[in-house]
């Protein structure tokens, strides 16, 4: 008895310290499903920023859920309310803009087209239901993979509609980047991009693009190469957190924290024996969210050993047959040395 009520009390104290999320479904109209998560707390009167998730028939009841609770009561992040979109298209229907080829013969035929309906869908239905029911404070979209593409074009079509749009591991590569084509219109949305190096794809382009048209690295753009990172679900629900921390900061504009210097050489996937070999300048932000500065930095080789080392202005490189040079990294005032072999 004693250690019955032994454990009730713990179960009491964890519920009252920690209290419990929820989650909500709606039918929308047409066969449109979202999954909502109210966090611990929520309190009606208050606003909260809105995250609208891609894929909601693969997130909420699997992993998200616990990483938001994680997160938040961490403090890691305020209160946020998320918002999973699941909806009766196929994904290459509701996420791609472009045709491929490669797309086509892996699964299957798309109308590219219907990107406008799914988004549409998000517009007229998706939306207004969660204004209707909740206050909101910003309205942010995330997807990864094909839906991560989905929210990037989002951001440059839609700029009005989303004050954050977030890319994880976003198949910029569709239609032979034909995003980097993109005409990009005034006053766009912040901008969150990452990929992993195990995954490897270039769009540093995307990054510059959006940096020449005014958004500020650490600011209003967002661009970091994961060291190690994988396309999977598990890899983008364990970083989850630095597009989340962005969206809620109010430390942005503070000073940064460090920069720590990586070599990384990515084997290429269509060209066997050929390496991509590059230098990942990690500029950590007051909020702790990691950036990668790609051609934000500055590369200067302070010793090498013959002449063949080169160093591009993205962070890219090539050495020369000794394979030896030293390495020095700038931003601000902040500098970091690296030996690359």
């Amino acid at each position: 008895m004693k250690l019955y009520l032994s454990k009730l009390l713990i179960l009491l104290t964890y519920g009252m310290v920690f209290g419990q999320s929820k989650l909500i479904h709606k039918n929308l109209k047409d066969d449109i499903n979202i999954s909502i998560y109210i966090p611990d707390g929520y309190n009606k009167w208050e606003a909260y920023d809105i995250v609208y998730f891609n894929d909601g028939e693969n997130l909420l009841d699997a992993f998200l859920s616990d990483k938001l609770d994680n997160i938040i009561r961490e403090g890691t992040i305020p209160p946020i309310i998320a918002v999973a979109i699941s909806h009766p298209f196929k994904r290459t229907d509701r996420y791609l803009p472009y045709n491929d080829t490669w797309v086509t013969k892996s699964y299957g035929t798309y109308n590219k087209n219907n990107i406008y309906k799914y988004t549409n869908d998000i517009v007229q239905k998706v939306i207004p239901f969660i204004k209707s029911n909740y206050k909101v404070k910003k309205q942010a979209l995330i997807g990864f993979s094909f839906g991560g593409l989905h929210a990037v074009w989002v951001g440059i079509h839609y700029p009005e509609l989303f004050d954050f749009v977030g890319g994880m591991s976003p198949s910029l590569w569709v239609g032979n980047n034909a995003i980097f084509e993109e005409k990009l219109p005034p006053n766009l949305p912040a901008f969150w991009i990452d990929i992993g190096t195990i995954e490897w794809n270039y769009y540093v382009p995307m990054y510059e693009k959006l940096r020449n048209n005014g958004l500020r690295e650490g600011k209003e753009v967002f661009y970091y190469e994961v060291l190690g990172g994988k396309h999977s679900i598990q890899d983008w629900i364990n970083r989850l957190e630095y597009p989340l921390k962005v969206l809620t900061a109010t430390n942005l504009e503070d000073p940064p924290k460090m920069l720590k210097v990586f070599s990384v050489v990515i084997p290429s996937k269509s060209q066997p024996g050929k390496n991509f070999r590059r230098i990942n300048a990690v500029l950590t932000l007051a909020n702790g969210v990691p950036i990668t500065l790609a051609s934000d930095a500055s590369y200067r080789i302070i010793d090498a050993k013959n002449q063949g080392e080169f160093v591009r202005t993205d962070g890219s490189y090539d050495l020369g047959e000794l394979k030896n040079m030293m390495l020095e990294v700038s931003y601000q005032n902040f500098s970091d040395k690296i030996k690359v072999y």
